[in-house]
């Protein structure tokens, strides 16, 4: 099974692809009960456990939890099914994810706001 645009996970739809990796995507989606939109970053449990990253998966949501800083993006919620853990984020500003489309540079790095 996989995500698709356009796919509903729980209370939201599935807008755009924002950016994937070995065992996770991250996609724009919008509340429909509030008209919220967030990023869902979707972790594959066959490819999480493949990998070995099971522990960090898990140390990453307990400190996301935690954390509360206005450069860092909130994590709303999190949940899973039998094939993703799915993590509900604060969406990052349109014009900075334009921005850092592609990789940094470390001339970049010195530049991200704080």
């Amino acid at each position: 099974m996989s995500v698709s645009i356009g796919d509903r996970i729980d209370d939201f739809k599935v807008l755009t692809l924002l950016g994937k990796g070995s065992f996770a995507c991250v996609y724009r989606a919008k509340s429909e009960k509030t008209g919220l939109e967030v990023a869902i970053k979707t972790i594959d449990k066959k490819a999480m456990h493949k990998a070995g990253m099971v522990q960090r998966v898990t140390n990453e949501v307990e400190i996301q939890c935690r954390l509360k800083h206005p450069s860092i993006l909130e994590l709303y919620n999190y949940f899973e099914d039998s094939n993703y853990v799915y993590l509900v984020l604060e969406i990052s500003p349109s014009d900075f994810l334009r921005w850092i489309n592609g990789k940094l540079t470390h001339s970049h790095m010195n530049i991200v706001p704080t």
